[in-house]
Order: C-alpha cells, then structure tokens, then sequence
C-alpha cells in the first residue's frame, strides 16, 4: 500500500511537469507566432513606403519637376533640393499631394494595422555617392530612400516586437537614379 502511494504521487509529480513543459512549449509558440505576424506586417509597411516613393508618379527632385534633364547632358546639379531642410514643400499636407521623392524626407507617422497594433514609421532621403556606396551631403544624380518600422510610439517601453529582448526594428532602403524617372 506505501509503494502504491509513493507511485501514485511520483506519478502526479511527473504528469505536472510534463503538463507545465507542454503549456511553456504553447506559449512559446504563440509568442513566435505574433513576433512573425509583426515581422511579417512591418516589412509590408516598409515596402509599401518604397513603392511609394519609387513610383511614377513622383518626380526625383522638385528641380527636375520643371527643368527635366536628359541622359548624357551634362547638368549641374546645383538646382536640386537641399536634403538638409527635411520634408515636405509648402502646401503638400498629406501623401496625396506629395509631387518629389524628397517630400518623404523626415516623414514621421503612425499606421494602426487592425488586430496587431501600431507602427511607427519614419523615412529619411539623402544623396548618395555610388562610387563611395554611401550617403554624401553633396547634391548627385542619386538618392537613398531609408524607411523604418518600428511596433510602438518612440518613447515607449511596451514593445511587441522584440528580438533578443530588444526591440526590433525593420529597415528597408532603395538606391534612386535621376535615370530611371525618365523612363
């Protein structure tokens, strides 16, 4: 009778543990799955931002909106836009009426994606050196287009989106060529 006890209670011991393990093993999942779904979800954001910014409809520079330049013409690049005075132009209150890539510039928004939470958003445009392959604050025929996604308002301590304990941020970028708006 002592044995049967002593097998009874070793046996609830066990099955406790397994059924703890199993519960972690569920959360653990779930967490997996809702750090993808945000991954998944920030990098959408960010291409969509790209797509934005590298459609037809914008021009490359306000310069160029008037003053078009064609391959092979040597042009001074003295006209084009100061990158150091970030944003939008007088007048272009939303995206819809943004007319240049350069309108982006210091763009700092919030999107709420239903069910998963907020994204904060903030686009940065410079210059860019192809030769050097980096920014340069010397006005060229290219431009980078930075976007990042972060899951929360900056300034926050709640973060969803989380790797390694930190929070994640996502961070896409397209190299521009005055070239390609020709086309």
């Amino acid at each position: 009778m002592r044995f049967e006890m002593m097998y009874l209670i070793l046996a609830g011991i066990i099955m406790g543990s397994l059924i703890i393990g199993e519960n972690g093993a569920n959360e653990t999942t779930a967490e997996t799955l809702t750090t993808s779904q945000l991954g998944l979800n920030a990098v959408a954001i960010a291409n969509s931002f790209i797509e934005r910014a590298t459609s037809t409809t914008l021009a490359f520079d306000e310069y160029t909106i008037g003053n078009p330049v064609r391959p092979n013409q040597s042009d001074s690049t003295g006209g084009l836009d100061k990158l150091s005075t970030p944003g939008r132009d007088a007048g272009e209150t939303s995206q819809a009426l943004y007319d240049d890539v350069d309108d982006f510039n210091g763009m700092d928004t919030m999107i709420t994606v239903s069910s998963i939470g907020k994204f904060h958003i903030h686009t940065r445009v410079t210059y860019y050196d192809p030769a050097a392959g980096s920014p340069t604050l010397t006005k060229t025929w290219f431009k980078q287009f930075v976007v990042s996604v972060t899951d929360t308002v900056p300034g926050s301590t709640t973060h969803n989106f989380q790797f390694n304990g930190q929070q994640a941020q996502i961070q896409k970028n397209v190299i521009l060529s005055y070239y390609k708006f020709l086309q």
